[in-house]
């Protein structure tokens, strides 16, 4: 960080997305979780229990966070950038990408939150991202 802020551009924090956003889906996430993993679990010994229990865990963690997150405010300018950002993904990930990209679309539409805590990105470098992208040429 203290390098990209003397050589590239300070971060710019926002309390809401930085901190409380993140941190409240993780405890929602990590909550929701544990109550299916223990209404699931039988004990030591269920091996086929205990596979299906981690897999549904895992496969189950990142789509549910990002719902979470979603309905605890996104705006739309932090949704312009997401499905941006997907467009960098290389195959075969950016099918992965699209889906959290549709996950969080679902919890924003829904979201009373959503456009009450606007992200501080800075117009500047939008602007200049957005010249950017215009100007690249095809790379051989």
């Amino acid at each position: 960080w203290p390098v990209m802020a003397r050589y590239i551009i300070a971060p710019v924090f926002s309390v809401w997305q930085t901190f409380v956003n993140p941190t409240l889906a993780a405890l929602g996430n990590y909550f929701i979780l544990r109550a299916i993993a223990a209404s699931m679990w039988h004990g030591p010994g269920h091996p086929a229990n205990t596979w299906l229990v981690v897999m549904v865990t895992l496969l189950a963690a990142t789509p549910l966070y990002m719902f979470l997150s979603a309905i605890l405010g996104w705006d739309d300018a932090e949704m312009r950038e997401f499905k941006d950002a997907i467009d960098l993904v290389p195959p075969p990930f950016h099918i992965f990408a699209r889906m959290m990209y549709a996950v969080v679309n679902i919890g924003t539409s829904i979201s009373p939150l959503h456009n009450r805590f606007a992200a501080k990105l800075d117009v500047d470098a939008s602007r200049e991202a957005a010249l950017l992208t215009a100007a690249k040429v095809e790379m051989h």
